[in-house]
């Protein structure tokens, strides 16, 4: 008979330590810029829901850079006191995954790992208060690291309790915000205070609009809300100037594909919307074509992780478009880093299910590369015949040696354009009636080359007009031969060097003769 085992009755311990916040501090947010987008991401929850419950839709964010400091603002919900108090809780938050951006109650002290303090100053609506909750990182670290000098910890409830203060001021009852300053930016992250580059990159991770500059803004945002539900944007500025998210030019118009949920085909997994380049090869700059998920139109990744998860081969041809791909299945979550999506079943299931967006665009990308080429080949053979319509008015004496090239030239467009001419377009009946008149003329150009070779009365021929004897004739072919061997893949040279050969056979001839 089994023994039963007893319950072991512990006095209360501490379970988390104060090296917890040198952890969060040091290896968390390797780029700088990760912090900012932390509390842009809970400014954004925050405007949401004022817009949500008062139906004002004059919110906004700005970030200021203000040396030594950043000052993150937004004019949403704002926090009570009980609310901000609650701030210190490491890894607690009472948002809903799914709901909102940030939910893991983690990112909200990012900011200990760029600057000296953390100030967070918040009025709720209705409240005739503001409050303000400080921290002292530098001062907490440094007692973190004089502790481990001494083999000794402490625990992380005490240390926050230690090196927090809340305190309290009136405000105006009908004013709403957060305010949170990273107060004194440290030595190893004065890249903040880089205007291009944070807002370079905000323009790419947060949920800012369109450019009104972009010519499809509007027709994009409309099918993106048919869509996604939650999807929303705010007005977001840096020093007072207004950030949009970056678009590419020379785009064909914008398309739409929805990724459906494969075991239920009522719903939808993710929406994307693309535009293929208008010109040839890969959308420039590198850094903005291709797609980027979006989570609460938040990015995760860059353009190369959809690259990697949703394009098993050509995923070059990824770059020819330029897009994004929302996701709309809540059970999908980002990495806390947004590098990634949490691994899981649904995660797994959706970038087999994306694959529908590269295996169409891939179709797409070989079908309009197809295009292009009947219309390079076309042009080709225009200006192959207008060559050779050049050469045959001159009558010059290397037209007899180049009849084999010029011939192939000829068969190469001919065959070039009929075999590509099916994938021009049924409606540009421009290119495609050029086409059939570049293969008419061909055919016919072809002839008369064929003819000028034969050897005739009226053949200009080199050997007959100079009257070279057999030897000097012998002698003659076997350099124009060699010629020909060491020209094979430049007819363009080997007439040029038959040209200048012809004419100076000419002029030691003549001089011979006379």
């Amino acid at each position: 008979m089994a023994k039963k085992s007893k319950l072991i009755i512990k006095p209360k311990e501490e379970y988390a330590y104060g090296y917890t916040i040198k952890a969060l501090a040091g290896g968390l947010y390797p780029n700088k810029f990760h912090v900012v987008r932390e509390y842009i991401q809970n400014a954004f929850d925050a405007v949401i829901n004022w817009k949500a419950e008062s139906k004002d839709k004059n919110v906004a964010i700005t970030v200021s850079i203000q040396k030594p400091s950043i000052v993150i603002h937004d004019n949403g919900t704002g926090m009570d006191r009980h609310t901000l108090n609650e701030y210190r809780k490491v890894g607690f938050s009472k948002k809903i995954i799914g709901e909102s951006v940030g939910f893991r109650g983690i990112g909200k002290l990012a900011g200990i790992s760029v600057a000296k303090k953390l100030i967070v100053t918040s009025s709720p609506f209705g409240v005739a208060e503001k409050y303000t909750l400080e921290f002292d990182a530098e001062s907490m670290l440094k007692e973190i690291d004089e502790l481990k000098k001494k083999r000794a910890n402490i625990p992380l409830s005490e240390l926050i309790e230690k090196h927090t203060k809340l305190t309290s001021e009136d405000e105006e009852k009908d004013k709403h915000y957060t305010m949170v300053e990273l107060h004194e930016i440290k030595s190893d992250s004065k890249i903040l205070f880089d205007k291009i580059k944070i807002i370079d990159y905000i323009s790419k991770n947060a949920p800012v609009p369109f450019d009104p500059n972009f010519t499809y803004a509007k027709n994009i945002e409309e099918g993106i809300r048919q869509f996604v539900d939650d999807y929303d944007c705010v007005d977001l500025s840096v020093d007072g100037q207004k950030v949009y998210k970056p678009f590419a030019s020379n785009l064909k118009a914008p398309q739409f594909i929805p990724v459906p949920d494969k075991k239920n085909d009522k719903k939808y997994v993710a929406f994307c919307w693309y535009c293929e380049n208008e010109d040839k090869g890969q959308i420039a700059p590198t850094e903005i074509s291709g797609f980027v998920y979006r989570y609460k139109n938040f990015a995760v990744g860059n353009n190369y992780l959809t690259r990697t998860t949703i394009w098993n081969k050509n995923t070059h041809l990824a770059f020819y478009f330029f897009g994004e791909i929302y996701i709309i299945d809540s059970r999908i979550v980002p990495t806390s880093q947004r590098d990634d999506f949490e691994q899981s079943a649904e995660r797994d299931n959706f970038y087999k299910d994306a694959e529908v967006i590269s295996n169409q665009l891939t179709v797409l990308a070989h079908c309009s590369s197809g295009i292009r080429r009947a219309e390079e080949y076309v042009n080709k053979g225009v200006e192959v015949i207008s060559s050779i319509n050049v050469d045959l008015k001159k009558k010059e004496p290397s037209l007899k040696d180049l009849g084999v090239q010029k011939i192939a030239k000829l068969v190469n467009v001919i065959d070039n354009i009929e075999k590509r001419k099916k994938n021009i377009p049924p409606d540009d009946r421009k290119t495609k009636n050029l086409a059939e008149q570049v293969v008419r003329e061909a055919k016919k150009l072809l002839k008369e080359v064929e003819d000028v070779g034969k050897p005739d009365k009226t053949e200009f021929d080199i050997v007959k007009k100079l009257k070279l004897e057999s030897q000097a004739e012998q002698v003659y072919s076997t350099a124009v031969r060699t010629l020909k061997d060491y020209f094979v893949e430049e007819p363009e040279d080997l007439e040029r060097v038959l040209k200048a050969f012809h004419q100076n056979l000419s002029k030691v001839f003549s001089k011979k003769t006379e």
